[in-house]
């Protein structure tokens, strides 16, 4: 009697990739051709979904970081902040991936970072990507993070109150709530509540794997923010945001202003609480491409050339990028 076909990897159909290879006990079919009772035009089901989305991000990030990597040569030596960074999962890919280790990385964002699964499978030495496994051989680098708004207040250095103005940032950051309309303040929240997933945990992977830091913690303290935040600005080479939002405006103009390099991929457009943009013509900024030609135009105005790019991905996939120019006092608003 014949033996019944394998079962499906559900490993390799959700990443496809899995860790075990040609040893697994499963069967490694792509999951367009692994056939199924549901029709095709049926939509997926909720968790299926949650998948996809994940895999997409996750794509989304190796998208962005191979176009860093044709784009800006000499990583190696970049000191990168990002802006509105999220998880920090952009940082971490820079950070570790032997094609792109750079010197260093600050994410800037006033959510949680969470990077226990990138932190875990690196600890093992290896990390599944599009394309199977990698072996890793050097210790995993985790991005620092500064939980404050980027804005005028906190990337503006020249003035006495810079310190006063990255505290009170830093403890807005602390009473903040994710919602369709991004981030808002939410003043009956506090950290636990807000961040119930936020801890520091230590765990131990035997001999070969050290302990491993599981960076899901509320950040640093208000000083050690104010000493980072500043240093990561000082020293920075590079300027980087993956749709960061409200944020977007700020990240071009700091990167103007100190005549850096910048890529950034505009997402939405916040059109009512950016009401005073403008196009040179006066039209209002309201959609999309009048974002993108927004901040090209702004680039533009500060003397540097700047370019527009578009991703192989999904979403908003348009990158406006520039390589830099001498600084200026004051960037275009």
């Amino acid at each position: 009697m014949a033996q019944p076909p394998p079962a499906p990897c559900r490993h390799f159909e959700r990443t496809g990739a899995c860790r075990y290879g040609d040893a697994c006990a499963f069967a490694h079919i792509a999951r367009d051709t692994h056939a199924t009772s549901t029709s095709l035009d049926a939509p997926l089901p909720a968790r299926a979904r949650r998948q996809t989305r994940k895999k997409d991000a996750r794509a989304k990030v190796i998208v962005f970081r191979r176009f860093l990597e044709r784009t800006f040569n000499n990583l190696s030596d970049a000191r990168i902040v990002d802006i509105a960074g999220g998880k920090g999962v952009l940082s971490f890919e820079l950070l570790n991936y032997a094609d792109s280790r750079v010197r260093d990385v600050c994410v800037i964002d006033p959510r949680v970072m969470k990077l226990s699964r990138q932190s875990e499978r690196w600890s093992r030495g290896f990390h599944v990507s599009g394309r199977g496994t990698t072996p890793m051989t050097h210790d995993v680098r985790i991005p620092s993070h500064c939980r404050v708004f980027f804005n005028r207040d906190t990337f503006s250095l020249d003035d006495d109150s810079h310190a006063e103005r990255v505290r009170a940032s830093h403890a807005l950051a602390r009473s903040t709530r994710w919602c369709a309309s991004g981030l808002v303040a939410d003043d009956n929240c506090d950290d636990y509540s807000a961040n119930k997933d936020a801890r520091v945990r230590v765990t131990q992977r035997g001999v070969d794997a050290p302990n491993v830091v599981i960076t899901e913690d509320e950040g640093m303290g208000v000083e050690d923010t104010l000493t980072t935040l500043r240093e990561a600005l000082t020293n920075a080479t590079l300027v980087l945001g993956m749709h960061p939002d409200q944020a977007t405006d700020a990240a071009v103009t700091f990167a103007c202003e100190r005549g850096l390099p910048f890529a950034v991929v505009p997402c939405c457009v916040y059109a009512k609480e950016f009401s005073r943009r403008r196009l040179r013509d006066g039209t209002q900024v309201t959609t999309h491409e009048q974002l993108c030609a927004y901040l090209m135009e702004k680039t533009s105005a500060s003397g540097a050339e700047v370019r527009m790019s578009t991703l192989d991905m999904r979403g908003k996939n348009v990158v406006i990028w520039s390589r830099g120019a001498e600084p200026m006092c004051r960037a275009i608003e």
